[in-house]
């Protein structure tokens, strides 16, 4: 995928009850009207790969790159997807070649409700206390848990296993 990072994203959870994908296929998340230009202020709007992944027979986490535009502070924009546009899934069967295109719904029929979050630039690697970390990372870790109802008790921040925020 090349689409630079923005700092906006959205997250996506594809889970085991999706039907009829096999081991190894792969899946994209498109936005049909995202914005392609990069590193300027052209505003040209087009079809857009955002996220893409594995399908692994259980569950796929998506990040979806999301567009920024400082143009009228003097900046630039960034290519990704525009917010409340509708998203397409799109699946590839890397063993026959074939491309599906896919219809989606919830649990329960329910519409799914994209929020945009806003990011942060600076690296989270070796920070060991939760205030430490960055204002918007921890507004959306406590986002998080309250979302899922559930305390969250450990954040990982960095690969290294004694890398984490035990909370």
């Amino acid at each position: 995928m090349d689409i630079n990072l923005t700092g906006q994203s959205h997250l996506i959870i594809l889970q085991e009850s999706i039907q009829n994908l096999e081991f190894g296929w792969e899946i994209g998340i498109f936005d049909q009207q995202g914005i392609i230009n990069d590193g300027n202020c052209d505003t040209e709007y087009g079809e857009l790969l955002v996220a893409t992944g594995v399908w692994d027979e259980y569950q796929l986490e998506f990040s979806a790159i999301g567009s920024i535009d400082f143009c009228d502070v003097g900046g630039e924009q960034r290519a990704g997807f525009v917010e409340d546009n509708e998203i397409f899934i799109r699946v590839f069967d890397t063993e026959n070649q074939i491309e599906y295109s896919t219809t989606y719904s919830t649990f329960d029929d329910i519409e799914p409700i994209f929020e945009h979050f806003p990011g942060w630039d600076t690296s989270t690697v070796g920070i060991s206390n939760f205030s430490e970390l960055p204002e918007n990372a921890q507004k959306y870790i406590i986002l998080l848990s309250n979302l899922l109802e559930t305390p969250i008790g450990l954040i990982s921040t960095g690969p290294e296993r004694n890398q984490v925020i035990q909370l």
